[in-house]
């Protein structure tokens, strides 16, 4: 009689805690996980013993077979489904964004991938060590330069910025710090100069600095630092409405909050948005709202700075003074280190930069309007001051004439683009020379 009393009330409890771990304390993050899946079933399974019995026996049995048969189905069903998106491919909605399609259509053709991270001291993260026909990154987390040279009496070249300078979807030999290499020797002489890869994915102009400051304090002393910044820096105020913050902040404030935020949805929702089956409903369900909707936008900020009263100018303002800081911290230390910089302001597609073609203009009509006037008003600023800041250069001119495809999204260049933005860093190397 006891059991009969102690296995209900035992099984409310656990239910309870499951359906309400997230307020109680008892989950890591937000939204409804695995591990209150598993604690909600066992109470109704503790429920069902309690009122059962000792028919609880034939109950658990009659349940088992229901249950097993249920998943055989589902296993069918999902292997079903595997064999309907092999032969007919489908973009699975798991959460990813245009954006984030059109990436891994980009990894489907190039056969590169994207590199895992690790963290590192002071800048948060970057590229673990990896060994792949067309991508290598060392252990330190730099990208292989090609064409470089080891020459202890060599020109040592420092080249920093984010996913565009260290090389997004084109193989080691098609960065531009690779490029650059190649247009040094032929100009300068193999030998004369040699190329290091410093940059790393969604990196902002101060963490840049970070990793100069740190090269600087290994005692590393390079004749020319080039950066490579300015767009990532507007991504991420965009992102966290608020200037000096890096890409992907609110992940890394949440891992360190006392009760830890999701930032996207519940580890079991995840799971089941990237079956198969739900793949495959999806497609043969017709969205109808998605011609009244309009062309899905591939970055997204925060959705502050679309309302009304929001003052994007002075987020604008702030975010190319940050900027501007670490041109004048930079210059600084080049008068103490005795080395050489200079500042390209990052190109990005916008309407007048250069003769679109029809895939440029796609990419166009499906970019944040708010992250592109971001974009204008924090380069419109920091071009302003051209005197005050004379080693800051925009590169947007040599792209005026250029009538192929040579932006790939927003930021990003094909292997054209980072020839012509290679040889013009190169005529800047040696112009004085």
């Amino acid at each position: 009689m006891k059991l009969r009393i102690f296995l209900p009330a035992a099984g409310v409890l656990m239910v309870f805690a499951g359906v309400f771990g997230d307020s109680i304390g008892l989950s890591r993050g937000s939204g409804f996980g695995y591990g209150q899946f598993f604690i909600c079933l066992t109470g109704i399974v503790l429920i069902v013993a309690g009122f059962a019995g000792r028919r609880f026996p034939a109950v658990y049995k009659r349940a088992s077979l229901v249950l097993m048969n249920t998943i055989l189905l589902l296993m069918l069903l999902e292997f079903t489904s595997l064999m309907i998106t092999r032969v007919f491919p489908f973009d699975f909605p798991d959460g990813a964004d245009l954006r984030a399609l059109r990436q891994r259509e980009q990894i489907r053709e190039t056969g590169l991938v994207f590199p895992s991270r690790e963290f590192t001291p002071y800048l948060i993260w970057r590229s673990e060590g990896t060994s792949l026909p067309l991508m290598n990154v060392d252990s330190l987390g730099l990208r292989h330069t090609t064409y470089s040279c080891a020459a202890g009496d060599s020109m040592q070249i420092i080249a920093l910025g984010g996913s565009a300078m260290w090389g997004w979807m084109v193989p080691d030999s098609l960065t531009i710090p690779s490029l650059l290499q190649k247009n040094l020797n032929e100009r300068l002489g193999r030998g004369s100069c040699s190329v290091r890869n410093y940059a790393e994915n969604g990196y902002v102009s101060t963490q840049d600095l970070i990793r100069l400051i740190l090269s600087l304090q290994r005692g590393e002393r390079p004749s020319m630092v080039i950066m490579y910044d300015g767009f990532n820096d507007v991504l991420a105020a965009c992102e966290n409405a608020a200037a000096g913050t890096v890409i992907g902040q609110s992940g890394i404030e949440a891992r360190w909050a006392s009760t830890p935020v999701s930032t996207g949805p519940s580890s079991l929702l995840n799971f089941l948005g990237g079956l198969r089956t739900v793949a495959v409903i999806r497609e043969l369900i017709p969205n109808r709202n998605s011609a009244e909707e309009g062309p899905e936008v591939l970055v997204l900020a925060d959705p502050s700075l679309g309302e009304e009263g929001f003052d994007l100018e002075a987020l604008a303002t702030e975010t190319a003074s940050m900027y501007k800081a670490n041109y004048s911290i930079v210059a600084a230390l080049s008068e103490s280190m005795g080395f050489r910089f200079v500042f390209v302001l990052q190109p990005y597609l916008y309407s007048g930069i250069k003769p679109l073609t029809p895939s440029e203009e796609a990419i166009l009509q499906n970019e944040n309007p708010v992250i592109l006037k971001m974009a204008s008003l924090v380069y419109e600023d920091i071009l302003a001051d051209a005197e005050l800041y004379p080693n800051i250069v925009t590169l947007d001119t040599l792209l005026a004439e250029v009538d192929e495809t040579v932006f790939t999204d927003i930021c990003h260049m094909t292997p054209e683009g980072n020839r012509v933005m290679a040889n013009a860093i190169c005529g800047y190397i040696c112009k004085d020379r």
